[in-house]
């Protein structure tokens, strides 16, 4: 079997990546990078290491009214067939003033993505936009609550059901969450059932 050359530069690059926090919010008067900055820092590690990246977006749930996005950094080894992956979550803002619907899972989805590539590469963010306190609130990011894991009761158990929202015709799917509680929502419009 080849070895984990993908574990193996991951290594590497943790120990040898500078990304300077380069943006500079006028609003909350702290300096941050964004995903954008991260993968330009990256790409000369990745060129040394014939490695690339690759975002998972493997799931978007809705709780309480919330979307949440779920996305995976992928460091890929392509000769060795190896990886190494990390994950995050973000939610779309409750208050989306000046923003298209787009935008708004444009922004989560960058959001999720930059925090994935942190925890990937070890990059330190502890003075980022989420340590500040400022009056207007900020994305962030989604810590699942640690939770005993419970199965449904049978008389819980949704799936197959029809969506109530008006003119939403789909059924209800059952997801696991990170707590390991079941939550139910709609296959077509993504509503909690």
């Amino acid at each position: 079997m080849d070895k984990n050359k993908a574990g193996i530069a991951l290594v590497d690059i943790q120990s040898k990546l500078e990304c300077q926090k380069s943006q500079y919010n006028s609003f909350g008067k702290y300096k941050y990078r964004s995903c954008e900055d991260i993968l330009a820092s990256l790409k000369p590690h990745l060129r040394n290491h014939d490695c690339y990246i690759v975002f998972e977006d493997e799931c978007i749930f809705d709780v309480n009214g919330r979307v949440y996005l779920k996305t995976t950094a992928v460091l890929a080894h392509p000769e060795s067939g190896t990886s190494v992956k990390a994950t995050a979550q973000a939610r779309e803002p409750q208050d989306k003033k000046g923003m298209s619907d787009e935008q708004i899972t444009g922004a989560a989805s960058s959001y999720a993505r930059k925090y994935a590539l942190n925890a990937l590469f070890a990059i330190d963010d502890t003075k980022d936009a989420d340590f500040h306190n400022n009056a207007e609130p900020q994305l962030k990011a989604y810590i699942p609550k640690k939770q005993p894991a419970t199965k449904p009761l049978a008389s819980q158990d949704k799936n197959g059901e029809k969506c109530k929202k008006d003119g939403c015709n789909g059924n209800a799917v059952g997801s696991t969450m990170p707590s390991g509680a079941t939550r139910y929502f709609c296959d077509v419009c993504h509503a909690s059932i």
